[in-house]
């Protein structure tokens, strides 16, 4: 919608600003009135990605590329910061025996399958694009954190630590697939076997996907000293451990990359509706108010609101719910509000946001930090 339209939706974020029912409600029959429109989106490129490639087998699911059949548009323009990135992963990564046969392997928790899709995704796409074959593994729950606990107490790599971690029975089984010409993804906050990984000469990568503006200690973590490279879904979260954990980048010798989340061309789709006509359909937030501040944000936002005009969803956690959400029960419109919203300009931009837009969503968010949000101007109704 245009900007002048939209401009009643930012009294929605207004921090501690007293609004009457009224006037809000006006000020957002005129925005619905005026007509709502999708966010613009770009999938160029990823044509040639399909699901249907993925087989299933067991705790993995393993894609095999032959190819790309069509490739992003345009090529891309190259600054100093990035020759120097370029000639950084070279020397890096020349040190390790990696080839074009060489295997990514993506490791995720099962409990987080749904929640971290979309950078397992964007992950995939690079991959098909750049015609290297990649398998992802799905580490069980099943007595997870006793054994990571166990593997990282072992600091000579010996003795019950190596049974643990790469027994039949146990949630690292899959890294015996894992080859020292091979590279590595692990992708989350949770516990992992670092150490006992990088001793065996692989190349290591962790994407990282904490809003670090929010943490305390993040220079602690263990993928510091043993990983690679460091990903982020956040170019603010790039600048804040770039200037906080300097000593240890350099220390260790750590790449650190900013990795967007990809548009999802095999997304479900919504279409918006006036939640006016459709009263069982809400606009939506799709988090948890339970983190941090969000609930003293939610209670601010609503209160001036129609009852039932917005919903908070925290029960939507595969792609079946998801897609039947999308597609039946949602208006179209989704609300976005951080984990540190008192403090939205501090915030990073959270990888959902390219999640809604694949899904066609409408997305009015809080403001977030300049160096995320210029990443979707245009695309997402800051306000």
């Amino acid at each position: 919608a245009g900007d002048s339209h939209v401009a009643g939706m930012a009294y929605l974020f207004a921090k501690r600003r007293e609004l009457t029912g009224a006037f809000l409600l006006l000020m957002l029959l005129l925005w619905l009135n005026h007509g709502i429109h999708s966010s613009k989106l770009r999938k160029e490129g990823w044509e040639g990605f399909n699901e249907e490639d993925i087989e299933e087998d067991g705790e993995e699911d393993t894609i095999s590329v032959q190819g790309p059949t069509a490739y992003p548009t345009g090529m891309p323009t190259y600054s100093a910061t990035t020759e120097t990135l370029l000639e950084n992963t070279r020397d890096r990564r020349g040190r390790f025996n990696i080839s074009q046969d060489s295997i990514l392997h993506i490791f995720i928790r099962e409990k987080h399958i749904y929640m971290y899709n979309p950078m397992v995704v964007t992950v995939a796409h690079g991959a098909y694009l750049s015609r290297i074959k990649y398998q992802i593994h799905h580490i069980p729950e099943q007595n997870y954190t006793q054994i990571c606990n166990i593997i990282q107490q072992d600091q000579t790599g010996m003795g019950d630590a190596v049974k643990l971690l790469y027994a039949h029975n146990t949630p690292f089984a899959a890294l015996k697939k894992v080859d020292v010409s091979d590279l590595l993804i692990f992708l989350g906050p949770d516990p992992f076997p670092w150490k006992a990984v990088a001793d065996r000469g692989i190349y290591i990568i962790h994407f990282q996907l904490e809003p670090l503006s929010l943490l305390e200690d993040f220079c602690k973590i263990q993928s510091l000293k043993y990983a690679d490279e460091i990903w982020h879904y956040s170019k603010l979260n790039v600048d804040i451990m770039s200037n906080s954990c300097k000593e240890s980048l350099d220390k260790w010798d750590i790449i650190q990359r900013f990795v967007p989340v990809s548009y999802d061309a095999n997304s479900p789709k919504s279409t918006q509706k006036n939640v006016f006509d459709h009263s069982k359909r809400k606009i939506t937030f799709l988090g948890g108010l339970q983190f941090n501040e969000r609930r003293e944000c939610w209670e601010k936002m609503t209160s001036s609101l129609p009852r039932g005009l917005c919903e908070a969803r925290y029960d939507i956690f595969t792609d079946q719910s998801f897609s039947y959400f999308i597609q039946e029960k949602s208006c179209g419109i989704f609300l976005n509000l951080h984990k540190g919203c008192l403090e939205a300009l501090e915030q990073p931009a959270e990888p959902r946001l390219s999640q809604l837009l694949s899904a066609k969503g409408l997305v009015i968010s809080q403001p977030c930090h300049r160096v995320d949000q210029s990443i979707y101007d245009g695309l997402v109704d800051f306000v």
